[in-house]
Order: structure tokens, then C-alpha cells, then sequence
């Protein structure tokens, strides 16, 4: 992974992501959110994906005063990842279940929740197994069951 240095000032200045106020130090002096993103933007250039993750966040949801963009979101999500960041796989899967920011792929959206969740992402795997109980019912609803319950009858004969 490739190393990121920058002021500490300067790159947690980004982190404090709650919209609607303005950022300050813990000396009271005013946080630059615009500087924040140009170092996120810098470090996540380089291929940190931790940043990459931050920059989704900032994008996506418009933290920081940052205009919101959820293309540019998704492409951060994306990016990071590719490179096994869980908590962006888990968002990437998310973009792509609702096409936000992307267009709607459900056969995608689950491989990157499978992903996540195969790293211990809680918020995944309550997802996926949500998922999996709403296609149950959609199989029972139709009369066919699921494949499970199929399975089941076929060997407790």
C-alpha cells in the first residue's frame, strides 16, 4: 500500500463529516474542508483506500459542504474496493442494488456484498440475509418453495 504523509491538521480536517456546521480544531481554530479534500483527493490518487473510502463518503452524501455527486461518490467506493477495503465494498454493492451513482446491477450489487460480508462486514451480512429471506418468500408466494426447502424434502424422505 502505498505511503501517505500530510500535516495531521490538514487531512483529519476531513473527517469530521457532519453536514450543516463547520469543522474546528480542538484549538478552536477553523478547519479547512476544501484543503482536506485536495489531500484526500492526493493520497487517494496514490492508491490509499482509506481515502478513496473517504472521498465516496464525502461525495456520496455531501459531507463537509463538499457538493454532492454521487457518480464521483461510486468511482471512490469503487476504487477502494478493488483493493479489499470491506466497508467500500460494502457501499459499492449498496450503489449498485439501488443505482446510485451507477446503474442498477443486482448480480453486481451482491458480489461486492459477498465480499464484504466475507470479511466480517455486519452490515452485509444482515443484507444478504435479508435478501435471502425476502427470496424465500417470493419462491413460497409462487408455489415453487425454495431451493433449500427443496433439498430438505428430498432427503428427510
Amino acid at each position: 500500500m502505498p505511503r501517505f504523509v500530510v500535516q495531521e491538521e490538514t487531512f483529519l480536517a476531513g473527517m469530521d463529516k457532519e453536514p450543516g456546521h463547520t469543522p474546528r480544531l480542538s484549538d478552536g481554530t477553523e478547519r479547512n474542508i476544501s484543503k482536506a479534500i485536495k489531500w484526500y483527493t492526493a493520497a487517494a490518487t496514490q492508491g490509499y483506500a482509506e481515502a478513496q473510502f473517504d472521498l465516496g463518503e464525502f461525495y456520496m452524501h455531501g459531507y463537509g459542504g463538499v457538493e454532492r455527486n454521487r457518480k464521483e461518490g461510486f468511482r471512490w467506493y469503487l476504487k477502494a474496493a478493488q483493493q479489499g477495503h470491506k466497508f467500500a465494498q460494502y457501499e459499492t454493492g449498496q450503489c449498485y442494488m439501488m443505482g446510485s451513482g451507477v446503474e442498477k446491477n443486482e448480480a453486481e450489487g451482491l458480489k461486492w456484498l459477498r465480499k464484504a460480508a466475507e470479511q466480517g462486514n455486519h452490515k452485509a451480512m444482515h443484507d444478504l440475509g435479508g435478501l435471502l429471506f425476502q427470496a424465500r418468500d417470493r419462491a413460497r408466494q409462487s408455489g415453487r418453495g425454495s431451493k433449500m426447502e427443496q433439498d430438505g424434502k428430498r432427503t428427510s424422505r
